[in-house]
């Protein structure tokens, strides 16, 4: 299983619903709702009327759900986020391509630790630990580089990105119209055994987050609050 997130601007939501509605059967949208789990099968976004006065009032995001699987949609600010946790992986790369090509900013498909391995700062403390997420700012960088990874031109622009050097150390490198598709390993739970590698590119790369130059000042930080300012300065 793996997850799936692109980043949108906002005024991309019709163009990312329609192409949904193309998908294959089992992965297409029928119901939608504020929470995790359905509220009401009358709820159908065939219900065109309904649907349309359901999104205007889903300011900050909304949810989707299919056959086997849902689809978050989160609104920050000008920025739509589109997630999809725990799909299987036949599933997530057509979920992920078809996301790529619908005006995506930057997207991933990947296995869900190695997610965390990339943008989840980690702290043991005696009574537990402590979490925070960082570095997933597309503004301000480049999250990381993932198994399956999209950069389209607009990202790679905007932090000056060496796609030749990215390119030639994928697996697979596919150029479309508005971006690079991007594959750095042959399977999405061989990660552990590539992640020295990409690391690296993370980490000598300008323009790309690398969780290494965070991690030891949230490790080190005294009281929630201390690693809150930590996480707060790499969004």
């Amino acid at each position: 299983m793996i997850d799936v997130q692109h980043v949108f601007h906002k005024d991309r939501l019709g163009q990312v619903l329609s192409m949904l509605t193309g998908l294959p059967e089992r992965l297409t949208p029928k119901y939608f709702g504020y929470d995790e789990e359905i509220y009401s099968r009358e709820d159908i976004v065939n219900d065109d009327g309904r649907f349309e006065s359901f999104l205007l009032s889903a300011e900050s995001g909304f949810f989707l759900y299919a056959e086997d699987l849902s689809y978050t949609f989160l609104v920050e600010a000008d920025i739509l986020k589109v997630l999809v946790f725990d799909v299987g992986v036949q599933d997530g790369v057509t979920l992920f391509r078809a996301l790529s090509t619908s005006g995506s900013i930057f997207g991933f498909a990947a296995d869900g630790e190695e997610y965390e391995h990339r943008n989840l700062l980690r702290v043991t403390l005696d009574n537990g630990s402590s979490e925070a997420w960082a570095g997933r700012d597309t503004s301000r960088y480049l999250p990381g580089i993932y198994w399956r990874t999209w950069i389209s031109d607009i990202c790679a622009n905007r932090h000056n990105l060496p796609l030749d050097m990215l390119r030639k150390s994928s697996l697979q490198a596919v150029r479309h119209p508005e971006g690079n598709e991007l594959c750095f390993f042959p399977e999405p739970g061989r990660w552990v055994e590539n992640s020295a590698r990409l690391d690296l590119i993370c980490e000598e790369t300008a323009g790309i987050f690398s969780i290494s130059v965070v991690r030891g000042d949230f490790q080190r930080a005294q009281g929630m609050q201390a690693r809150v300012r930590v996480s707060r300065e790499w969004p």
